[in-house]
């Protein structure tokens, strides 16, 4: 059966992990976090977990910050730097246009 947030298989992480979680979310959470993103035009297939998600203000707008995968705009497939293992991972911004779920805690975020 194929998840309704990315339509991997029910239970897979869509907020992701390659080889780094600590985190481990309830399924209902982590499509609540999915929804989160979505709602903010963030895709969570580019999420890493353990985002560390902060929420600022850049002239007057609140603004998301996260962790993505980095991601070749043709195939789609993760970058990785051959000097280091593992894919490439930056720092991304989107507009917070919807809060983040309470208990997800996030610094900026409703108190």
């Amino acid at each position: 059966m194929a998840d309704r947030c990315c339509g991997k298989p029910a239970g897979a992480i869509c907020v992701h992990d390659v080889g780094q979680a600590t985190t481990h979310f309830t399924e209902d959470k982590r499509l609540a976090i999915c929804e989160w993103l979505a709602g903010n035009g963030v895709d969570p297939r580019t999420v890493l977990r353990d985002s560390g998600f902060r929420i600022t203000v850049q002239d007057g707008q609140r603004i998301i910050q996260y962790d993505e995968y980095v991601r070749d705009e043709i195939t789609g497939r993760l970058l990785s730097d051959p000097g280091n293992p593992g894919p490439i991972v930056s720092r991304a911004s989107a507009p917070c246009r919807v809060e983040p779920p309470a208990w997800l805690r996030v610094p900026g975020g409703p108190a």
